[in-house]
């Protein structure tokens, strides 16, 4: 599923001259947006991956390099070359559910709801296809996403 999920994403007429690219690490059963980097790389861009910074939001780094971070999930070292949010054509994001609307349910820490307002690029959830679910609770603070790309469809105001 992850598979068919990073081919529609790649495929996706708004999204296929994207060169500086964010992803993330998958942990815990997420589809894996690795298919989807390993693409973009081939073709000469720039993927990056989230580290939690002290102020409780994200940067983004250029690695492939790993490691765990403190929250237990992968990321690059504070060494590794930081890409400012603004300058990326698109943000891939992991989530629990998301909806039409383009609405997600994270893990509850709000990282990427105070990130994603700073980014120009679209955003985009990447999601099988079972974590659609009709509507997803949300407050005044939460981010909405451009896209929502599962294993079998693509939804949301780019759509």
């Amino acid at each position: 599923m992850s598979e068919a999920a990073c081919a529609r994403l790649g495929e996706w007429p708004a999204l296929a001259g994207a060169k500086r690219v964010a992803v993330y690490a998958a942990v815990a059963g997420e589809i894996d947006p690795e298919p989807f980097a390993s693409r973009i790389r081939a073709a000469g861009g720039i993927v990056c991956y989230p580290r939690v910074g002290g102020d409780a939001c994200l940067s983004f780094h250029e690695s492939t390099a790993l490691r765990p971070g403190p929250l237990g999930i992968p990321e690059p070292a504070e060494d590794a070359p930081q890409v400012p949010i603004e300058s990326l054509d698109l943000v891939v994001v992991p989530g629990v559910a998301f909806d039409a609307a383009g609405r997600r349910l994270g893990q509850g820490k709000g990282y990427y709801d105070r990130s994603l307002p700073q980014a120009r690029g679209t955003t985009v959830g990447l999601a099988y296809d079972f974590q659609v679910v009709p509507e997803v609770p949300h407050a005044a603070t939460d981010f909405v996403l451009d896209l929502v790309v599962t294993d079998r469809r693509v939804i949301g105001s780019r759509a």
